[in-house]
């Protein structure tokens, strides 16, 4: 880009969950391999997943201490407005300041404050919806977006506006078929002779997928000469790390970084039905059974 040339900034607005975030990393790391010099900013907050993961790239997150309304829990949302005004008052003071050339919201409640800030000093928004049925976040800032991506023509019917709307299909992180087999199976201390198992619950884990398989796992090896690589989310980890960390050929994760690699080596996924998770088995070619979210 020539120096006389405007720099290309743009802002992304979505997080607390891998299902909102993994889509805007794709994006941007699109962006940056299609101009080098593209600024990337991402929009989170201390508690979502985006504040471990966006820092080991070469974005920058700033943090704002939005939360979602919390249905039927009057004491813990009394500070609901205070906390979104000091959202909206960083955000303003960043996007005066750093002026994107365009936001692009991806979901979750970390998405509103920026799109509505960006709305108002007529930045262009943009929104990418992951998801079959469009969050409520998502359904208002589409009344302000210029455009809005979906995954699922099924989707169009919850928006006003359909002229808005284009089914784009839930991009994927441009990395996920650069492992090797071979590689992964190095990576995880595996053996080629035998099949592997993935199992997932989502960036959070699963509370009953991880309880199915503790009851099953001794039954399952017993039969099977199975490799299990098994994401379980915090909250169940240290427990299932207790019970379950000394068995061979059983790798159990918190969080899983590397999911190329996981991929690379899963001869089957086990997971949930969520939208990220979906396209990427698909983009990857892994067969799968689905264990859709009951809610």
């Amino acid at each position: 880009m020539s120096a006389g040339r405007k720099r290309l900034v743009f802002h992304f607005a979505g997080g607390g969950t891998g299902g909102h975030l993994f889509p805007a990393l794709a994006l941007a790391e699109a962006l940056k391999q299609k101009v080098p010099s593209t600024e990337i900013v991402f929009w989170g907050t201390a508690r979502g997943l985006e504040n471990k993961i966006v820092p080991k790239t070469p974005f920058r997150l700033e943090r704002i201490p939005v939360r979602g309304f919390q249905r039927g829990r009057v004491a813990a949302n009394l500070a609901f407005p205070w906390v979104l005004f000091r959202s909206l008052l960083k955000v303003f003071g960043v996007l005066l300041v750093n002026r994107p050339r365009a936001v692009v919201g991806t979901g979750g409640y970390v998405s509103g404050p920026v799109a509505f800030v960006a709305w108002v000093l007529w930045i262009p928004v943009f929104i990418q919806e992951q998801n079959s049925f469009p969050g409520v976040t998502t359904r208002l800032l589409g009344r302000l977006a210029k455009r809005v991506y979906l995954t699922f023509d099924v989707s169009k019917k919850y928006f006003r506006n359909q002229k808005k709307l284009v089914v784009a299909g839930n991009p994927v992180r441009g990395d996920l078929l650069d492992v090797s087999r071979d590689e992964a199976l190095k990576k995880f201390g595996f053996t080629p002779e035998k099949r592997t198992l993935l199992i997932l619950g989502g960036s959070q884990g699963a509370r009953k997928i991880n309880r199915l398989f503790s009851e099953i796992l001794p039954d399952l090896l017993k039969e099977f000469p199975l490799q299990v690589i098994w994401g379980t989310g915090a909250a169940d980890f240290e427990e299932l790390k207790n019970k379950w960390g000394n068995v061979n050929n059983l790798r159990l994760f918190a969080f899983l970084d590397d999911m190329p690699a996981a991929y690379a080596v899963a001869d089957l996924v086990v997971c949930r039905a969520g939208a990220t998770t979906l396209a990427e088995i698909t983009a990857a070619g892994r067969p799968s059974v689905l264990i859709p979210y009951p809610f």
